[in-house]
């Protein structure tokens, strides 16, 4: 069921130059759902709207010179702002004079930046309000209650969610304003104080973008409540009763917590009496791991 399709490497670019041919290391290693996940152009430049499906078409057949009653599908316009991603940071003037090659240091800088940004990026995607209450809603905050299988766990040292999305131009996608572009500056010279208000000179490269999620319509996005030590074996059933109430179009993402998945493994080995591999994908479904996924649970808990 793997399929390929545009991403954030494919459609951000950094000065004019796409994301997966600027960096020399891989600035997703840490956002596997960023990675991972559609990627689209949103409709404005710090802004996007779409058209999200809340109930599908009914059709079927008649007989002839016999009226249908069928329904049509109920759709409406959903808009989402642009959040800002910052990836600038400062650089001592004095520690920069003594590297070989000051242009390297700062290029490395900026790798690491951005890789931090993208992973605080899926965090937004998945934890939303719960991530940044004041940035765009991510998949936590949007997932239909008729969408949702409740594990009902009562261990509340190991619970975690699970989220099934279908990623796709119509579903999930993050819409990345400003045609996709990350606007990197060329150093320049800025004054900086520590948390004593002393000042020193440093190099300061600016790094913006903008990114909001399109949350797709209401058979997009599932969730498994409450994974929990106490249920770990009966994930298998929790996904398979998620995926049956997909109705517009099939998940292609699912996305879990790496304990989740080994319990998933394990639960696997135990009724085939076999050792199972690490585990990819499930029922052909791609499998990506989020730490986000545990830490959602951990919030509402704390909450």
């Amino acid at each position: 069921m793997a399929t390929s399709f545009n991403t954030v490497a494919d459609v951000a670019s950094v000065n004019g130059v796409k994301l997966s041919a600027y960096m020399s290391s891989d600035v997703l290693e840490n956002a596997p759902v960023v990675k991972a996940m559609y990627a689209i152009l949103a409709s404005q430049k710090d802004s996007h709207k779409w058209i999200a499906q809340s109930a599908t078409a009914g059709a079927a057949f008649r007989a002839g010179a016999t009226g249908l009653a069928a329904a049509v599908s109920s759709q409406n316009v959903k808009s989402a702002t642009c959040s800002i991603l910052d990836a600038s940071f400062n650089v001592d003037q004095a520690i920069l004079a003594m590297a070989m090659d000051p242009a390297a240091y700062l290029g490395r800088e900026l790798e690491r930046k951005l890789k931090s940004a993208f992973h605080e990026m899926e965090k937004q995607i998945v934890l939303g309000t719960g991530a940044d209450g004041s940035e765009f809603a991510g998949l936590n905050d949007s997932v239909d209650s008729s969408m949702v299988i409740d594990a009902n766990s009562s261990d509340t040292d190991g619970l975690s969610h699970i989220f099934m999305v279908r990623t796709a131009p119509d579903g999930v996608a993050l819409a990345l304003g400003d045609m996709g572009k990350i606007n990197v500056s060329e150093p320049f010279k800025s004054v900086v104080y520590d948390g004593d208000g002393k000042s020193y000179d440093a190099q300061r490269v600016t790094a913006l973008g903008l990114v909001t999620l399109q949350l797709g319509g209401k058979y997009d996005i599932g969730k498994v409540l409450d994974c929990g030590y106490d249920n770990y074996g009966d994930i298998d059933q929790y996904l398979g009763a998620l995926l049956a109430k997909f109705e517009n179009g099939e998940p292609n993402l699912i996305i879990m917590s790496r304990t989740v998945r080994e319990a998933l493994r394990l639960s696997y080995t135990s009724t085939t009496g076999a050792p199972v591999g690490l585990l990819t994908n499930w029922q052909g479904i791609p499998i990506v791991c989020s730490d986000s996924c545990g830490a959602l649970a951990v919030a509402e808990i704390s909450a």
